[in-house]
């Protein structure tokens, strides 16, 4: 009788056990899941974040890479450089002077008289000076805008002189053209800071027919 009656007061209190024990049990497992589903997340999200980052942190500086060697290679070409050939005006001329047909020309025989024997610098012509025998010729080239460089092409073996009203030219250095150095052609540019006629006088030594050529060098 005893017997019975202690279970009776013990079975109320196990139940209660029994039904802690299962709720531990699931808050368990739920924790667990919790924990599992957080991993998974941060893995999916750490693998995206970093595919994703690492994606386009290349294909940015690829591009940005890929746009400075363009840009590098653009400014090169730029340049209009031929290398130790000369630039492409030293070249035009060796074309121009091996090729073309040349505008005659009949040197002056007095600098006041140079006007009638004009030539312009428009880059295309090439004229045939005819100086005058065992005196000097003069011929007018005009100067056709402010501050300009103009590039005198010529038979390297005739010597000659340039004059202007304010002789405020800057001539540079008369060399062989690099483009063509055995064709005995010389290059020589001068800068005009004023808008005005110029004087060339050939010296009456030298050949008595000569090629010239006048390009207006661009800034």
């Amino acid at each position: 009788m005893l017997d019975c009656r202690a279970l009776t007061v013990i079975a109320p209190f196990l139940f209660a056990l029994a039904i802690a024990g299962c709720d531990g049990d699931d808050g368990g497992d739920s924790s667990d899941d919790d924990a599992s589903e957080g991993h998974d997340d941060a893995h999916e999200s750490g693998d995206e974040s970093g595919h994703e980052s690492g994606h386009e942190t290349g294909h940015e500086t690829g591009d940005s890479d890929g746009g400075t060697g363009g840009e590098t290679a653009h400014d090169t070409d730029g340049t209009g450089e031929t290398g130790a050939g000369g630039d492409a005006l030293a070249q035009a001329a060796c074309e121009a002077f091996a090729g073309a047909s040349p505008q005659p020309l009949v040197a002056a025989t007095s600098a006041g008289d140079a006007a009638t024997s004009p030539i312009v610098p428009d880059g295309q012509s090439v004229y045939q000076v005819s100086l005058p025998e065992g005196a000097a010729g003069f011929i007018e080239l005009q100067i056709p805008e402010w501050e300009t460089t103009q590039v005198f092409f010529t038979d390297a073996a005739i010597t000659y002189t340039i004059s202007t009203e304010a002789e405020a030219q800057v001539p540079g250095a008369r060399e062989p053209n690099a483009a063509c150095p055995d064709a005995g052609i010389s290059d020589q540019r001068i800068f005009f800071p004023h808008w005005t006629p110029a004087t060339i006088e050939f010296s009456a030594e030298g050949p008595r027919d000569i090629l010239l050529m006048v390009v207006q060098q661009a800034p």
